[in-house]
């Protein structure tokens, strides 16, 4: 394949494809959205890195607020069948496919495992060198209005 667009893919000799399941669970808003598109340009010309040993980004903090907001009700297979996990790790549709991203989600008391006493000030001591990338996360909240 060479390129993508809406639900289309297209091959090195142009013949289109049409995606009929989503770039495998990913593009769930399609190939290229113009609305994620946008958001990933306009982050990027703004804050491409800030490494989280610096602060985080004010889209982060954004992006970790916001989906509590906007998730439908049984959004997650355990919600549907009443079971309460320890940890959920997400991703995959998380930015449509436009730029890696994804997140983990779990239970306080499974959370509080990660944080080292208050006197300590560790917060989530595992980290990584684009953990809270700006780019992923606004890319991320710009298909949240269609959802």
């Amino acid at each position: 394949m060479t390129r993508a667009e809406g639900l289309y893919y297209w091959d090195v000799e142009g013949k289109r494809y049409f995606d009929a399941i989503g770039g495998i669970f990913v593009a769930v808003l399609d190939h290229r959205h113009p609305r994620v598109m946008d958001a990933t340009r306009t982050q990027m010309a703004k804050l491409t890195f800030a490494p989280p040993i610096h602060g985080i980004s004010d889209v982060t903090l954004e992006f970790v607020e916001k989906p509590g907001s906007v998730v439908p009700g049984n959004m997650f297979a355990a919600q549907t069948f009443g079971v309460t996990p320890d940890i959920m790790c997400v991703g995959k549709g998380i930015s449509s496919g436009a730029i890696p991203l994804a997140a983990m989600i779990a239970r306080e008391d499974m959370a509080v495992a990660f944080l080292g006493p208050s006197e300590a000030e560790v917060q989530f001591a595992h980290g990584h060198t684009y953990a809270g990338n700006p780019r992923c996360p606004r890319t991320h909240l710009a298909p949240r209005v269609l959802v």
